[in-house]
């Protein structure tokens, strides 16, 4: 019995801890009467979900599934928002899965937006996964050709098979996601790394994509790169 107790005492103490973890990374978010309130933009799910796409504050773009508790002050009413509206919540503490989920107890609507506004990777998680419908992923894509290709690109390094491990080599450019990850890629060998700590193979067409639009401003040639082109 007393080893039973044991455990589930350090079962309550890790519970306590993983709530301090949320509170604490929770940047811009602030905390009153034991709730957050967080912003980001709203974005229309499948199955008359609702999401928020929020970044803590730090810039780590995460998706959290909305659900509102019965006397719940949402306004304007659901109906009269738009995926990529700016929005603000007061809700729980946010569970940790994959999208995050919530209860909220108030919403207000502080800016008009569009799908563009959305961080691209993210809004392709949420389609591939089934959390979005196609329409609103493509409204994003669509939006403007500039964020078009950004999510393209994005899209497929983040689709590549990546192992636990890195060769050595030097990149040639630096991508990086609106999600914060960070891509290196070697056109030249054909690798990339992913947060410098796992690596893929870089697909000959994506290669050269990067390369036709090494001038945009999501893709940075690196120092290495310009030191071997001089």
């Amino acid at each position: 019995m007393r080893i039973k107790n044991i455990v589930l005492l350090a079962s309550a103490v890790s519970l306590i801890v993983g709530a301090f973890a949320v509170l604490s990374s929770c940047g811009k978010s602030k905390i009153a009467d034991g709730r957050l309130t967080i912003e980001g933009f709203y974005v229309a799910g499948t199955n008359d979900s609702r999401i928020i796409v929020t970044d803590f504050g730090n810039r780590s773009w995460e998706p959290v599934v909305m659900t509102e508790v019965d006397d719940a002050v949402i306004v304007p009413a659901w109906s009269e928002l738009n995926s990529g509206d700016r929005i603000r919540v007061t809700c729980d503490l946010i569970a940790e899965t994959w999208p995050a989920q919530t209860n909220i107890y108030t919403l207000e609507k502080t800016a008009d937006g569009s799908p563009a506004d959305i961080p691209a990777d993210i809004m392709s998680r949420l389609a591939e996964s089934g959390h979005i419908h196609r329409d609103i992923d493509d409204d994003a894509v669509t939006a403007a050709p500039e964020v078009a290709l950004e999510y393209d690109i994005v899209s497929e390094l983040a689709g590549l098979e990546y192992r636990d491990y890195t060769c050595d080599g030097l990149p040639e450019y630096i991508i990086t996601a609106s999600g914060g990850e960070v891509y290196s890629v070697n056109v030249s060998s054909g690798w990339v790394w992913l947060d410098g700590t796992r690596e893929a193979d870089l697909p000959d067409e994506l290669g050269r994509r990067i390369v036709e639009h090494e001038d945009k401003p999501f893709i940075e040639r690196s120092k290495y790169y310009e030191e071997e082109t001089e």
